[in-house]
């Protein structure tokens, strides 16, 4: 097998996916803290602006860490995906033990040109979220020809 796929990071584009996907969640926790004020006015102010606080961050500054901080490669038997913003966690798949490969792609993510790859393996599914489509279609290259090889 060659190691045409180089260690990689995910493209700039998945920082937005995430951005708004943070933004999605922080409107509705905003609309559930509208509602809370039915019953207690003074905590749904608390819990809004602590939501607002968290998800300014979320929003702002932990996407983009989030989206720098992962990388994959191939590394002889094995695809290796280091991920984690404050913890690093290295996992390293072995191909003969991938069953098979989901692509799965949502609607934000089809509109930017991104998807997720699923690689499914007994007892075990572990994702790679946000990666370009010519990228997933390298991955998924690369294990089939490590099957047939």
């Amino acid at each position: 097998m060659q190691n045409s796929l180089k260690e990689k990071t995910l493209p700039e584009k998945s920082v937005l996916a995430l951005r708004i996907k943070y933004s999605i969640f922080l409107f509705i926790v905003a609309f559930l803290c509208g509602s809370l004020a039915v019953f207690s006015g003074y905590l749904s102010i608390i819990v809004l602006l602590i939501s607002l606080v968290v998800g300014l961050y979320v929003i702002c500054f932990y996407a983009k860490r989030r989206s720098l901080s992962v990388s994959y490669s191939f590394d002889e038997k094995y695809f290796v995906i280091s991920k984690g913003v404050y913890f690093c966690n290295n996992i390293q798949i072995r191909l003969s033990q991938v069953q098979y490969i989901d692509k799965i792609t949502t609607l934000i993510q089809k509109m930017l040109g991104l998807c997720n790859l699923v690689f499914c393996m007994t007892g075990t599914k572990i994702s790679l979220e946000n990666i370009s489509l010519e990228d997933a279609q390298q991955i998924l290259k690369e294990v089939k020809c490590y099957e047939k090889g």
